[in-house]
């Protein structure tokens, strides 16, 4: 509705009054949606509970985070209740999320959704447990090029521990190579820190991992399900294309440490999808800019810790599936 008037004629200050009265159209009461989208002004509502894992009680004092799958985005803020076990999102049709609940003490739970298309609610319970997680974040290191020198392939037949072997009674090469052009405190100083790398970042690693497997052990012979999540890395000392292959077989060599651990007493669980690995393979891509990758500069590009520190993976997280 619309109208005009004029201030013509006064001279003095005064009020001016006009009414407007609008009228319902009703060609959008037929048609509540004109967009012609039929999910326009849907929303699917989300309940997410969150338990122990162990004795199945309520788990109060938890936070939820939802992140957008086809983004990586989180979804406005982490939501912390203190009071209760129950999270309320409101969430866009057909669109695919992550649900990942935490609590201080315990291992994370997550889950993937797809949000109902016709706006149906819907329900989650995510368990949280207090065992193998603990040992998370786990970081494993390898040699240079290491498994399977100069190959291309995206596998091996090696096993963490294969590789571990060799590379823990390299210890002493790796600190003469390092430290060599050096003299006087800055000589000392290189082999203290290659020999802190290799006795507590790659003999305490593989330490951990053995800890970490007895009690996922434990925990699969309990009837939980399970997965957990690994990144493969390499330095940047070849391509982009072979090291990407390289952390693949970096990963590989893990699953196989998996398979053959106490005899095989895993594989059973694997073979189920009891016990799932999701692999993250990244090459050199997130390595730091500063990693020396001039293959002749041996000192810098294979026997410094910070390219040491580069060839490695690491088990991110441990998800309990219900």
């Amino acid at each position: 509705e619309e109208i005009e008037f004029t201030t013509k004629g006064l001279y003095a200050s005064e009020d001016i009054v006009k009414k407007l009265f609008l009228k319902i159209d009703e060609s959008l009461n037929k048609n509540d949606n004109p967009t012609g989208n039929p999910l326009a002004g849907k929303s699917t509502q989300l309940k997410v509970f969150t338990y122990d894992g162990v004795t199945n009680a309520n788990l109060n004092g938890s936070t939820v985070k939802l992140i957008d799958v086809a983004t990586g985005k989180t979804i406005g803020k982490d939501v912390y209740n203190p009071n209760s076990n129950l999270f309320q999102f409101e969430l866009e049709p057909c669109k695919k999320y992550r649900i990942i609940a935490s609590k201080n003490g315990y291992d994370q739970a997550m889950t993937t959704i797809t949000a109902d298309c016709n706006g149906n609610p819907m329900e989650r319970k995510l368990f949280l447990g207090s065992g193998a997680g603990i040992y998370l974040p786990l970081t494993l290191y390898f040699d240079n090029d290491i498994p399977d020198l100069r190959s291309v392939k995206t596998y091996t037949n090696e096993t963490y521990t294969s590789t571990y072997d060799p590379y823990i009674v390299k210890k002493e090469e790796f600190k003469s190579e390092y430290s060599k052009p050096l003299k006087g405190e800055q000589r000392n100083r290189a082999q203290q820190d290659v020999d802190a790398f290799f006795e507590f970042d790659v003999k305490g690693g593989y330490g951990q991992l053995n800890a970490f497997l007895s009690q996922l052990t434990s925990e699969l012979n309990k009837g939980r399900k399970i997965e957990i999540s690994i990144k493969g890395y390499a330095s940047p000392r070849a391509s982009s294309k072979y090291n990407l292959a390289l952390s693949k077989r970096r990963i590989h060599s893990l699953k196989n440490e998996l398979v053959k651990y106490q005899n095989g007493i895993l594989a059973g669980y694997i073979v189920s999808e009891q016990l799932k690995v999701i692999d993250l393979p990244f090459g050199e891509n997130k390595a730091p800019s500063g990693i020396s990758d001039q293959y002749r500069d041996r000192r810098n590009s294979v026997y410094s810790v910070a390219a040491s520190r580069e060839r490695r993976i690491e088990i991110l997280g441990l998800n309990y599936v219900n």
